[in-house]
């Protein structure tokens, strides 16, 4: 089976729905890292979801200022903008298309501040018909040259993405390969850009 392992905000309502960390359970031991970025909850601290059992290893890599300034990190409870798996979600279900690029409207929508500059996203592929990767970038700017989830063929992987919201207030994902596609927003930056 997949395990699946996600870390969030202690106090946030809702359940967190986002894969942080990924990998098959088998014969053979998995290693499988990532990021992820939360706010620190309920008595600074950081709850930790894992669904099946395993061991763990959680490092602070970085640290965001104090709650309140203008701009930065804020929480919220995770909010799914994208699963192309579902029969109403942007593909009506279908995969998405080797080679293309899919634009996520994130400010303004499910709740979300439509003041946004940033966010901070868990994206995941699901049943990649052949290896390949995927990159997060502003939509409006050139693809870049660096992947942020790189699979091989079958493989459901995830990752931890921060990135500059684009034109319209959109983030855009290129798909090498044809995948499923889920994005969860997990923070959020509120500085409206300039």
């Amino acid at each position: 089976g997949v395990n699946t392992v996600t870390a969030s905000a202690t106090g946030l309502t809702g359940s967190p729905v986002a894969f942080t960390a990924t990998g098959t359970v088998g014969a053979a031991t998995t290693l499988v890292a990532n990021s992820v970025t939360t706010a620190v909850g309920d008595g600074g601290a950081v709850c930790v979801f894992v669904s099946q059992s395993a061991h763990l290893v959680v490092d602070v890599i970085s640290m965001y200022g104090p709650t309140g300034n203008s701009g930065g990190l804020r929480d919220t409870d995770i909010v799914r903008v994208m699963d192309t798996r579902e029969p109403t979600g942007p593909t009506s279900g279908a995969k998405v298309a080797a080679r293309s690029t899919q634009r996520v409207e994130i400010a303004g929508r499910l709740g979300l501040a439509s003041d946004l500059s940033a966010v901070t996203i868990s994206v995941a592929v699901d049943q990649p018909e052949s290896a390949g990767f995927i990159t997060v970038f502003p939509c409006g700017g050139a693809v870049p040259l660096a992947s942020n989830v790189n699979f091989s063929a079958g493989q459901t992987r995830a990752g931890a993405v921060t990135v500059q919201l684009g034109e319209g207030g959109a983030l855009c994902i290129y798909t090498h390969s044809t995948v499923h596609l889920v994005v969860d927003v997990d923070a959020v930056f509120g500085l409206a850009r300039t």
